[in-house]
């Protein structure tokens, strides 16, 4: 039974307008009645839009409790018979909650309350109000919160003039919760700042757009904090233009100026969406695809009417030229990092194989080693020993044969070319298991890079980048060639691989197999 302080009767419940206003105040007002109750008949409110809880905050707030106690009392309602997760409690909690959990860490057995009889509105509005006047809800869960308002019948102009915001605000955040869920946890870590999360609303109902977003940002968990809105806006157009194409497109083919068109009904399949690409508004398709299949369409037309020379060159304007020059460009860095995945992955087979056949018999032993067989074993990746498969009788007949002494060698050796051979990398063993193998070995990349670069693979490791990239590179690593050595690309390539003394690659750092 809960013990009382005030021994009187509860008092009529306030309107929903004096909860919002005086909320903060609930117990210092006269009506309130402040409860001692079991805190294991208590349980979490349906309401609170605040999503995630900062455990080293509410383990301070724990401290305090145990040496102050706890100075404001919670907010609950008493539980109606629909919360069929309740178990034995008997009150919901409406507002309070970080109060609710570090007490509880605290060990205390009662905590204060103010007891209300309020329906799902009514609470609704009091857990959402207490929770959006603090500072350290993140964006989604103040959009969230938003929602909830919204969810309880009102306007988001009536929502907007309880709260003392204008409309758009109100409307902005709520659109924050229609964008992908990577996006949202980046907006809820910080990565991604509310007011340049707006900038991705456009693109909320285009999954390939936002994904493009996402891997121009970056991995999430190492990513580098945006530096300012121009950065952030780059990245974005970046994005735009490697998953999106230009409704006006235009370019020279087959002598002639072919533009891109499409009927009306391809139109509406092309999911057109109107963003600023480069500070130049544009209607940008999101169906690559589709648009890839017209504009070949448009350039076979053109190719029949400029044998008949009926087609007048036109030469594009500078600000179409730029956005050619840039789409061009973001083509050849998307291609450039497959490349750059492609090749590090074959690196690593082959330092995966070197280690394999260097090694010891007491690391041929090893959890790692029995990892890899059985890895080959049950998937059936293995590469053929000779004619023979992995899973044939003969094979096992093979490995019999072998004499204790030259067992370990022998499986070295035959382990170590299904990730590299005479003939180059194989491809039995996929990127992401080979560099979680290379990591299982501890092979350090950077140092086999001082050794000899990629080995047999450097200079296919330098031809991937143009020219005037690789003249870049030189120049940002102070890297001293002579004029001859510079003259083509192809001397570039060779004199770069021909050195002992360059540092590890940063493209290398960052690339994912």
């Amino acid at each position: 039974m809960a013990k009382k302080r005030q021994a009187k009767k509860r008092p009529a419940m306030p309107s929903a307008s004096e909860m919002v206003e005086n909320y903060e105040d609930h117990a210092k007002l006269a009506y309130a009645t402040v409860e001692e109750l079991p805190i294991g008949r208590i349980v979490a409110g349906t309401f609170n839009p605040r999503q995630t809880f900062d455990k080293a905050g509410i383990a301070s707030l724990a401290e305090s409790i145990k040496s102050q106690g706890l100075l404001q009392p919670i907010l609950v309602r008493p539980i109606s018979n629909g919360r069929v997760d309740a178990g034995l409690a008997e009150f919901e909690l409406v507002a309070g909650e970080r109060r609710w959990r570090a007490a509880k860490i605290a060990g205390l057995k009662t905590l204060p309350a103010v007891v209300r009889n309020l329906d799902d509105e009514q609470a609704r509005l009091a857990a959402v109000t207490e929770n959006l006047q603090r500072e350290d809800l993140n964006p989604i869960e103040k959009a969230a919160g938003y929602r909830e308002l919204l969810a309880g019948g009102k306007t988001q102009q009536q929502v907007a003039a309880m709260l003392g915001v204008k409309q758009p605000h109100i409307s902005s955040y709520v659109n924050l919760l229609g964008l992908p869920a990577g996006l949202q946890k980046r907006i809820i870590s910080g990565e991604i700042p509310a007011s340049y999360a707006r900038e991705l609303l456009p693109f909320k109902d285009h999954p390939a757009v936002c994904r493009a977003i996402e891997e121009e940002l970056g991995d999430a968990k190492g990513a580098e904090p945006l530096e300012d809105l121009s950065e952030f806006r780059e990245r974005v157009d970046e994005a735009l233009c490697s998953s999106t194409r230009d409704m006006k497109y235009s370019n020279y083919q087959a002598g002639g100026y072919v533009k891109f068109r499409a009927t009306p009904k391809e139109c509406e399949a092309l999911g057109v969406v109107d963003c600023k690409l480069f500070n130049e508004k544009q209607q940008r398709d999101t169906n690559v695809k589709l648009w890839e299949e017209i504009w070949e369409r448009n350039k076979q037309q053109a190719l029949q009417k400029g044998k008949g020379g009926k087609e007048r060159k036109v030469k594009l304007t500078p600000a179409k030229q730029k956005l050619l020059d840039q789409e061009r460009s973001a083509a050849h860095n998307r291609q450039l990092k497959e490349q750059l995945g492609e090749i590090l992955a074959d690196w690593l087979r082959l330092l995966v194989s070197r280690a394999i056949v260097e090694t010891d018999t007491e690391r041929l032993l090893s959890i790692t080693w029995q990892r890899i067989l059985l890895y080959f074993a049950a998937s059936g990746n293995g590469e053929k020993f000779g004619s023979t498969s992995w899973h044939a009788e003969d094979s096992w007949k093979m490995i019999a044969q072998q004499s204790d002494a030259d067992f370990y060698a022998w499986a070295a050796e035959k382990v170590a070319a299904w990730f590299y051979d005479e003939r180059g990398p194989r491809k039995a063993v996929d990127g992401k298991t080979v560099s979680a193998i290379a990591d299982h070995l501890g092979i350090d990349r950077e140092a086999a890079w001082r050794r000899e670069q990629l080995g047999p693979l450097t200079e296919r490791f330098w031809k991937l980048f143009r020219k005037d990239e690789l003249l870049a590179w030189i120049k940002r690593h102070k890297v001293t060639l002579s004029e001859k050595q510079t003259a083509t690309k192809a001397a570039v390539v060779k004199a770069l691989a021909a050195r002992t003394d360059l540092p590890y690659p940063p493209e290398l750092k960052t690339a994912k197999c």
